[in-house]
């Protein structure tokens, strides 16, 4: 990082309404408010539901969930890097893209028995628009994939967007397996980010009719 840029960067940390939330309340992250956000207005994680935080470090979407689920659910944050469990959690050390995924998360949960699966991830941008939308896909598909697979019938799948040009096609395969889906940009998402989350309610049984 530059000086120059990282003169810019203090001063936009600095004066930024969620990062200094943020310290007051010792949150994990920013991103605790982006999740607190979307659930106060979507009210799709509720007490008692069993979650899947993909890509889960540092930690703030689980910590948000975890304040709402309570001590009759369950929160599965998985992320490579180490970083302590959230209460009413589980952490599970593994890169999302690896391919033993699956089969660890069954170690936790059973197919089909989860309210919800949520990803915050984002690619480490290279600045080549090819490449990092490719990695940002791989992302969308493997969030997709759990959710597919560990979701209950009608439960929800929360996930982060940018827009590329494949932005589209990645949108209708989550309207595929789900009868709801929309575009948010919660306040705390900075204006000047092109990322955007989608959310979609009421998963499809596999077998099930693709609705337009």
């Amino acid at each position: 990082m530059s000086k120059k840029t990282s003169s810019k960067w203090i001063n936009r940390q600095t004066k930024d309404p969620f990062v200094k939330r943020r310290n007051q309340l010792s949150a994990r992250s920013r991103a605790f408010f982006k999740l607190v956000e979307i659930n106060d207005k979507q009210r799709f994680i509720k007490k008692g539901y069993k979650v899947i935080d993909m890509g889960a470090a540092p930690g703030g979407w689980s910590e948000a969930a975890s304040e709402v689920i309570g001590s009759h659910g369950h929160i599965l944050s998985v992320d490579s890097s180490d970083f302590k469990s959230v209460r009413n959690g589980t952490s599970l050390k593994i890169n999302c893209l690896d391919p033993r995924l699956k089969g660890k998360i069954t170690g936790v949960f059973v197919p089909g028995s989860v309210d919800v699966v949520m990803s915050d991830m984002a690619p480490n941008l290279s600045g080549i628009k090819a490449r990092d939308e490719a990695n940002w896909l791989d992302l969308v598909d493997v969030s997709l994939s759990i959710a597919d697979l560990f979701l209950q019938k009608n439960g929800t799948f929360l996930v982060k967007f940018f827009q590329f040009r494949d932005t589209a096609s990645a949108y209708n395969r989550i309207q595929n397996s789900f009868r709801m889906v929309k575009r948010l940009k919660p306040q705390s998402s900075r204006a000047e980010s092109s990322e955007f989350y989608v959310l979609a309610k009421g998963k499809k049984n596999s077998d099930q009719e693709v609705l337009n």
